[in-house]
């Protein structure tokens, strides 16, 4: 965890890998991971998360400015689930607006680059998460995917990455339900299969841990503008319509 942390102050930043880095933490629970008997398949693994998805007590933006210092009450599924196995969370990685772009540049960090070339992206939406492994910040990274967010960072930095089959484990996002789903980047094929199996095969669980999101329940229209478009499970989940529609919560950000 150490020599992650160290890689991660002197690179993280001038290759836009990071949102927010949890050093303190990180390395009160590598020694607390240390002193105790494994208790997870993932027991000291050093891992970032990916910042579209919530963890509890982490701030969470999910890209986006107007929910910059977001802090999640409840943990994802694929995140609680990493969390119980035992990873060490290193930080949450840059990805981009909600998570739709093809590279992953945003108001709160620098543009996540690939370190195989300079100024070459990292693509998105888990750009972040591909530029930690491949500059060795991170073993390996959560990432998440719906149309090529974790394979086309993958191929960009030189790495892994694998989307499982729709319904094997819980939904990344409730807007991308049918679309998306939440796996490993890592720089081999042996590295990214470390990650265990058996917790990620719920059938299309319900999502979780977007419960009171600020700017979408509307409690900060003079913080954000966002243009969202919307279906009704993610109506459903996130109680902004009644019907698809374009939602427009008006605020200064133009």
């Amino acid at each position: 965890t150490a020599h992650y942390l160290a890689r991660i102050a002197r690179h993280g930043e001038a290759l836009g890998a990071f949102i927010n880095v949890f050093a303190d933490a990180a390395m009160a629970g590598a020694r607390r991971a240390d002193s105790q008997p494994p208790e997870g398949l993932l027991h000291g693994l050093p891992m970032p998360l990916k910042d579209l998805h919530p963890a509890a007590g982490l701030p969470t933006s999910m890209g986006c400015a107007a929910l910059e210092g977001w802090i999640p009450a409840q943990d994802g599924a694929v995140v609680g689930r990493l969390r119980q196995a035992g990873i060490v969370v290193l930080g949450k990685t840059h990805a981009p607006e909600f998570g739709p772009c093809c590279y992953t540049e945003t108001q709160l960090a620098p543009p996540a680059l690939s370190p195989y070339g300079q100024g070459l992206s990292a693509s998105g939406s888990s750009g972040g998460a591909a530029a930690a492994v491949a500059a060795g910040l991170a073993p390996l990274a959560h990432a998440s995917d719906g149309l090529g967010s974790t394979r086309t960072p993958a191929s960009n930095c030189g790495l892994v990455g694998f989307k499982p089959s729709r319904g094997r484990i819980p939904s990344v996002l409730p807007g991308w339900y049918q679309l998306g789903s939440e796996g490993p980047v890592a720089r081999t094929v042996g590295d990214g299969v470390v990650l265990p199996p058996a917790p990620w095969t719920d059938r299309f669980a319900q999502p979780d841990g977007w419960a009171n999101v600020p700017v979408l329940t509307g409690n900060n229209h003079d913080e954000a503008r966002l243009f969202l478009m919307v279906n009704p499970l993610l109506v459903q989940h996130w109680k902004v319509l009644d019907e698809p529609r374009y939602l427009a919560v008006s605020a200064g950000l133009s």
